[in-house]
Order: C-alpha cells, then structure tokens, then sequence
C-alpha cells in the first residue's frame, strides 16, 4: 500500500470521529493540524506517527491524495500568512 493510501486509510477512521468536523462531514486544516490529530488518536496513533515522521510528510501526501480524489481533497491560501488550509469531505455514511 502507498504512502498515501496508507494516510487516506488514517483518515477515513479518525476524521469521522471527531467533534471538529461540520455537519456536513468535512474537516478543515493545515496539514499540521491534521498531523496531530491522527497522532493524537488513541485507535491510529501509533500507525500515524510512523508513517508522518518525516518533515512536511503530512502536506506531500495530501497533495498526492488531491491528484487522485481532487473532489475530497481541496486546498487553498487563506489568511495574512498565507497558510495552505486542506478540505477533506468525508462520505455521508462514514
């Protein structure tokens, strides 16, 4: 399994979980915050830790994710600072 799989994998069981996601489902980010997030989660943390350990690692591979599912991975510049915020759109049923 890629590296990005194995990320999209981290995601599709923590996110749902989380009281930060909208109503709709959709969490919203920079690639730190999901970073600590997968990490801090007592079902893939260990496995997130892992698999991020390297600088930026979260930012590439969502970058891979978009190219392959630009629809549940989008990202823009927000703000003075111009960080890059990441939408993930988790299915309805999730």
């Amino acid at each position: 399994m890629s590296k990005e799989a194995q990320l999209e994998s981290l995601i599709d069981i923590v996110l749902p979980r989380l009281a930060r996601c909208d109503q709709n489902g959709h969490w919203t980010g920079t690639a730190a915050e999901l970073k600590v997030e997968l990490c801090r989660s007592s079902y893939v943390g260990h496995d997130a830790e892992k698999l991020l350990n390297w600088n930026n690692a979260t930012g590439t591979l969502l970058g891979l994710l978009q190219k392959r599912d630009p629809e549940k991975y989008q990202s823009g510049r927000v703000g003075h600072d111009r960080d890059r915020v990441w939408i993930i759109r988790l299915p309805a049923d999730t």
